[in-house]
């Protein structure tokens, strides 16, 4: 069930002890998961009771463990490629504005409000449900590179002067 802040933005959790407007409140919600991560205390099974059934389903259990592990592994890995191209490509973007503002002279916090662009940004869970989970397999992670291109580019036609502004976020 998802709850909403002041804001009218969506909640993950039912009560809002979790979240603040601006995101999670880590605090409270690792205080929360520790409440749950609590493990079972072990109990201790005498040799007597090591049947054939037991050492089945400690072979399995330990299987299951192996494949979670190598699982969790894969996962870190994909996200650590996903964040390593995410800021390559954040690099090549940062360099190619700065050589269009420097080219054409253009300051971009008089053509658009940084409060109406945050007023729009959608909340993390918006982004995370937007991304595709893919089921893994045992194939690798398809690895797109970046595309390489020039970071100032000369115009194909010559152009008379700076490119008009886009007035769509007033």
């Amino acid at each position: 069930m998802m709850s909403s802040d002041s804001t009218g933005r969506a909640s993950p959790f039912s009560g809002d002890e979790d979240y603040n407007g601006n995101g999670y409140d880590l605090a409270a919600h690792l205080k929360r998961k520790e409440l749950f991560t609590q493990r079972k205390q072990r109990e201790f099974i005498p040799d007597n009771k090591k049947d054939d059934s037991y050492w089945d389903r400690r072979r399995r259990n330990n299987e299951a463990a192996k494949r979670s592990r190598e699982k969790r592994r894969f996962n870190d890995m994909v996200l650590e490629q996903r964040v390593v191209e995410l800021t390559k490509e954040n690099h090549v973007l940062k360099a190619q504005l700065d050589a269009i503002k420097n080219k054409y002279n253009i300051c971009g916090e008089n053509l658009v409000s940084v409060d109406q662009i945050m007023a729009t940004l959608p909340t993390n869970e918006q982004v995370l449900s937007s991304t595709k989970r893919v089921k893994i397999s045992n194939t690798p992670p398809l690895v797109f590179p970046l595309a390489r291109t020039p970071v100032s580019q000369p115009p194909l036609t010559p152009q008379p002067g700076p490119p008009t502004p886009l007035h769509h976020l007033q």
